[in-house]
């Protein structure tokens, strides 16, 4: 499991926060994990992710004890499958959050959501294309002509290999970078323009 430290720490949890949550999720399906959460949970951590929506109780049984009715929540759940992204940021979610509404608007198919919340924050990594900058790229892609036929799936937006073996992501096999290389002097032009 990869755990990405910058994103637990840009949300203020702390590893020991972390296994608290992921002790929490397990909980529904291996209800003797109730030992473990014992030793990690504490009343300032049950406050904490109870104020920011990402636990709750269910109500159980009679006989079932207090430790065994916590629940991550779905907002929890996300914030779970975040913080094992690697190189995710908000900047990521948030780029991911408006093209995904881009796309259900356009009737397009999202597919795989960690995968392209992952290829976004490789894509910005790598092509140093980032915020207002990156949204303007994506935009004009979104609705070129000419590269509309390549954009029917988000997760295939920032990368899809070249056969069913390459998974690794490849700046240069992204249509989305090739767009840019393609037009990157009027882009470059335009970023001057564009506060990031």
């Amino acid at each position: 499991m990869y755990i990405n430290y910058n994103y637990l720490k840009s949300k203020d949890v702390n590893p020991i926060e972390f296994v608290t949550l992921i002790c929490i999720r397990q909980m529904k399906w291996e209800p003797e994990r109730v030992d473990d959460l014992a030793l990690v949970l504490t009343d300032e951590i049950e406050e904490k992710f109870t104020e920011r929506g990402y636990i709750t109780k269910i109500k159980g049984k009679k006989k079932d004890l207090e430790l065994s009715k916590f629940r991550l929540t779905s907002k929890g759940n996300k914030f779970l499958d975040n913080a094992q992204t690697p190189n995710i940021t908000e900047e990521t979610l948030k780029i991911f959050d408006w093209v995904k509404k881009v796309y259900l608007a356009e009737g397009k198919e999202i597919g795989n959501q960690k995968k392209c919340k992952s290829y976004i924050a490789q894509f910005a990594k790598e092509s140093g294309i980032v915020r207002n900058h990156l949204a303007h790229l994506i935009k004009s892609f979104l609705f070129s002509e000419s590269e509309m036929e390549y954009s029917h799936k988000l997760e295939y937006l920032f990368f899809k290999g070249s056969s069913v073996f390459s998974t690794k992501f490849d700046l240069h096999q992204s249509r989305l970078y090739q767009f840019y290389e393609k037009n990157k002097e009027e882009f470059d032009k335009d970023f001057s323009n564009i506060k990031n």
